[in-house]
């Protein structure tokens, strides 16, 4: 057995021939629709790099648009809830002064009355005052007049008319 150390040229020769032709052939069979593969591979990942910038920008004109409709929501329930608090005070004012107004009026018309019956009252007693006066007047006719009568009629005048008033 022979070793050789040298190649054959035949053999290289034909490899290389060989691999040219596969070389030619992969090029003018693959190369193309590979290049083409890649190419539409990165124009899709062009086109969703370019959609998902697109959809983030949108994302957050929503989130400022959304944050901005929280805020004018906060401020209208606030201005709602001062204006509920305003009314609320307005009509606590509005009863109070309601109620003032018939407690004033309750008590004006109980004064009156009062000052009425009191009249009456005073009216009553000159009434009587003056029935007695003129029963005692009647009385000290019917009688003589003397010193010690006339202190008794008039101390018993007294005390008739302290019995009616009392």
């Amino acid at each position: 057995m022979q070793i050789n150390v040298m190649p054959d040229f035949v053999n290289v020769a034909m490899q290389l021939i060989s691999t040219a032709i596969l070389f030619l052939v992969v090029r003018k069979k693959a190369w193309g629709p590979m290049q083409e593969f890649l190419r539409k591979r990165q124009e899709l990942v062009t086109k969703e790099i370019t959609e998902a910038k697109a959809l983030k920008a949108e994302a957050d004109d929503l989130k400022a648009a959304a944050k901005s409709e929280i805020a004018t929501a906060r401020d209208k329930a606030k201005s709602i809830v001062e204006a509920s608090h305003q009314q609320a005070d307005m009509v606590k004012k509005q009863l109070l002064e309601e109620a003032s107004l018939e407690a004033k009026r309750k008590l004006d018309k109980a004064a009156s009355e009062i000052q009425l019956e009191r009249k009456k009252v005073y009216s009553n007693i000159r009434k009587d005052i003056v029935d007695l006066a003129i029963a005692s007047a009647e009385n000290l006719i019917e009688k003589e007049i003397d010193p010690n009568n006339h202190g008794r009629l008039f101390d018993e005048f007294l005390e008739k008319v302290g019995e009616d008033v009392g």
